[in-house]
């Protein structure tokens, strides 16, 4: 966001959470969101789709341990965790902030490890294409669309 707002890039994608003030404060203007929807804090936005392109893209976090964690431990951490997303004053805090709270049923550390590893799949292809790209170039990749192909 700060090389955006320094004119040294172009574009970025970027969290609802940290772009919101900079749109709001006129300093970078929102021309798509990513999702399936419009996003319901910038609803005034279209999203990729709605302008022809078709591809969606979300942010997700996740908590991760050391593979070698005990069940018992990972399941104790993943409940917590799940309670206190769960809060009235953490959902409120991540409405405020622009962001979506997972649904319960997509909390579990079986769902992260297959939406991870789908995760990786998707993006395989098109990060060989730009390492690809990349090292034709002698291992610059261009951080501007001007000096982009």
């Amino acid at each position: 966001m700060q090389d955006l707002t320094a004119d040294r890039i172009d574009y970025l994608c970027d969290s609802p959470s940290t772009s919101k003030p900079q749109i709001d404060g006129g300093f970078v203007k929102a021309i798509a969101t990513t999702g399936e929807q419009r996003w319901y804090t910038l609803a005034q936005v279209p999203t990729v789709r709605e302008q022809g392109v078709d591809f969606v893209i979300i942010t997700w976090q996740g908590l991760f341990l050391a593979q070698n964690t005990p069940e018992p431990i990972v399941r104790e951490l993943n409940a917590a965790l799940s309670k206190a997303l769960d809060l009235p004053l953490v959902r409120e805090r991540f409405t405020q902030l622009g962001e979506q709270i997972t649904q319960p049923e997509h909390r579990s550390p079986e769902h992260l490890r297959k939406f991870v590893a789908d995760e990786i799949v998707r993006w395989s292809g098109p990060s060989r294409r730009v390492v690809s790209r990349s090292s034709e170039r002698g291992g610059a990749y261009p951080l501007r669309a001007d000096t982009a192909e």
